[in-house]
């Protein structure tokens, strides 16, 4: 995941002695979000005077909310574009009754480049009369509301619908301070329903639209459901505080809907993510503050929803401009200090004295060592007068010109850098990215208990040990065997499993093999029982790493277990209760560089010993067999596995772990 670091969070810094604030996430995109930029502001009071300055189709207008305006019915806004609209503070649009014909406050249609900041939206209370919310925009585009409370909505407080997209929604409380008012034709006679996206499972042209970020909102006290519920939409939460003690659930992914949910507070509520039936989705639930909480709040218990179809898009890559996160556990402070309409200025508080900084490409990398990287190109934009990067992994390049960034190369190690805007008044931005070099393994061992040869040893084994194709199972003082026990993962079919009956150690109920070094080890498994439980890797004498196994009933986990050192005896067993494994995999780097000489020019990288000063060497194997003579590159792939030396004539060396 992208990462931000900023000597001033990217949307919020310190002017004078007031805040500016930029629109962040989604509404980044499709040219950004401006509003009516410098455009000559106009101030209204009334009804009337709203009507007249922002009728249908206008365009380039930034209009201040002097206090309350009581509208006449749901006023519908057609076809607006590069508007700003900002409430003095205090302002207020009130809806005029709770009936249909007067529900509703502002529906946006068809609209494009909107900013609405720090205005308080009233309604007149829950009723289920299949009235109007008291925002609603549906069709449009580029959409930033900003600094906004909106209460006691209708039919809800803030829908986004019909195609409508490029919409982030940021520092916003939801509230319902009314009680309900039952008997409406809808049917619910609580109908506190905050939050809608996407308002038909049918609308199948939403799909590919509905991208929204919510940063910094409140769904506080009164919500009862929709915080939001999603239908086709690609929707970030992050940030976000959700309290409502009279809450169903608060965020619902319904029908085809995309959700990745992170960094956000939940606190004393029920549901924090849950789904709609068995309609699929996509979602992610990370890195999320839960307390006194109940219901579905883990990301375990959101994969075990009917319908859930895998994880959501990671929305950091799509942002065309970086976005300020920061850890679930500083949100409740955060937003109940900075949510609402709270803004004190005289004018609309809107940042554009920060450096930016956007880019192209994927800023985190994964490649296999000796292998370039996808170049990533940085822009600094805005104010920024300089653009630099700081820890760049060994074997990676920058190149500068002006304000672009470009990186590129063959990294030789994994490590996290970042790219840093700075303009003259020294204001930063930066965005951190993490290259990941993985050294291409060759299994060495599998160990599938399907296997015949496995299979038929029943269920406790006869003998205290029992070694099989280098394997040895260890009964000691508890049972070990293998049972029949099905299922799938990675690609592979299971029909039995080893079955550990309870906690282990070195001499009992464990496995035993040997490993020449550096090793990884993948194991198949799950819990014998309905909670999780831990399997240990172990030498005789240490512990090398647990892995979680997941509860009975779940799918089979695969765990990976990394050991670095010389050549040992390792051990796997449970530290508590029974477990089921299905099979071990051994798996080697396939050449492992142990020492190089301080200066050296040669190395190993895919598979062969890389000479590129053509300097006369000899390659050894470490019995002191000459091998090879070479004024060239040499390919290990020739030798079987074994250790090896390549010494040149300057006197330069390289000792390596071959696995053929």
């Amino acid at each position: 995941m992208k990462k931000l670091i900023s000597t001033c969070l990217f949307f919020l810094c310190v002017i004078g002695n007031t805040q500016a604030y930029l629109p962040v996430g989604y509404a980044t995109c499709n040219g950004g979000t401006t509003g009516g930029g410098d455009a000559t502001p106009v101030t209204v009071s009334s009804l009337s005077e709203f009507k007249k300055e922002l009728p249908a189709n206008a365009k380039n207008k930034v209009v201040y909310i002097d206090g309350n305006i009581t509208m006449d019915g749901c006023y519908s806004a057609e076809g607006w574009e590069n508007i700003t609209i900002y409430g003095l503070p205090g302002a207020t649009l009130t809806a005029k009754g709770y009936v249909k014909e007067e529900s509703g406050i502002l529906y946006l249609q068809n609209a494009h480049n909107i900013i609405i900041q720090n205005l308080t939206f009233k309604g007149k209370g829950a009723y289920d009369c299949d009235g109007r919310d008291n925002l609603c925009i549906e069709t449009c585009t580029n959409i930033w509301v900003d600094h906004c409370d909106f209460q006691d909505g209708t039919d809800g407080n803030f829908d986004i619908t019909h195609q409508s997209d490029f919409v982030a929604v940021t520092n916003c409380i939801f509230q319902y301070k009314l009680d309900p008012i039952p008997g409406g034709s809808g049917g619910s006679d609580d109908h506190r329903y905050t939050n809608l996206i996407g308002n038909s499972d049918s609308n199948t042209e939403d799909k590919g639209t509905l991208h929204v970020t919510y940063q910094y909102c409140w769904w506080a006290e009164g919500c009862v459901e929709r915080m939001p519920r999603i239908r086709f939409g690609q929707v970030h939460l992050v940030n976000n505080l959700f309290t409502s003690s009279v809450g169903k659930y608060c965020v619902r992914a319904a029908y085809q809907s995309d959700v990745y949910i992170d960094k956000n507070a939940f606190i004393n509520v029920r549901n924090p993510v849950t789904n709609n039936s068995s309609q699929e989705f996509n979602c992610t639930f990370t890195d999320n503050y839960t307390s006194g909480t109940s219901g579905t709040d883990t990301a375990e218990e959101m994969k075990a929803l009917d319908g859930y179809a895998g994880d959501a898009t990671n929305p950091y890559s799509s942002y065309c401009e970086a976005i300020s996160t920061i850890a679930a556990s500083e949100v409740e402070a955060k937003v109940k200090a900075n949510a609402g309409a709270i803004l004190t200025s005289n004018e609309p508080e809107i940042g554009g004295n920060l450096p930016t900084l956007g880019y192209t490409g994927n800023i985190d990398q994964t490649v296999t060592k000796g292998s370039d990287i996808t170049p990533i190109t940085f822009t600094a934009g805005a104010t920024a007068t300089d653009i630099t990067v700081s820890n760049l992994p060994e074997g990676l390049k920058s190149d500068i010109s002006g304000l672009t960034l470009v990186i590129s190369g063959t990294p030789t190690e994994s490590g996290t850098y970042t790219v840093t805007a700075t303009n003259n008044a020294g204001e930063t931005v930066s965005i951190s990215g993490t290259i990941t070099v993985n050294v291409p393994s060759e299994v060495s061992d599998f160990w599938n208990f399907s296997d015949d040869i496995f299979n038929s040893l029943g269920n406790p084994i006869a003998a205290n040990e029992v070694t099989i194709n280098g394997l040895t199972l260890i009964k000691g003082s508890k049972n070990i065997g293998v049972i029949e026990a099905s299922g799938s993962c990675d690609g592979y079919n299971f029909t039995h499993a080893l079955s550990y009956s309870g906690s282990g150690n070195t001499s009992s109920c464990a496995v035993r093999f040997d490993v020449e070094g550096n090793c990884t080890i993948t194991v198949y498994g799950i819990s014998g029982g309905k909670e999780e439980r831990t399997l240990r890797l172990a030498t005789e004498t240490t512990t090398i790493q647990d892995n979680t196994v997941p509860a009975s009933g779940s799918d089979i986990a695969k765990l990976t277990y990394n050991y670095t050192g010389e050549a040992t005896t390792l051990y796997l067993f449970s530290a508590g209760s029974g477990i089921r494994v299905f099979g071990i995999k051994l798996s080697y780097p396939l050449s492992t560089e142990l020492t190089v000489h301080t200066g050296s020019s040669i190395r190993y990288q895919n598979g062969e010993i890389q000479n590129p000063e053509n300097t006369p060497a000899m390659l050894f194997h470490i019995s002191g067999q000459c091998m090879e003579y070479s004024t060239g590159n040499i390919d290990m792939k020739a030798y079987p596995s074994g250790i090896y030396i390549i010494r040149t004539a300057k006197g330069e060396s390289i000792k390596i772990m071959h696995k053929k």
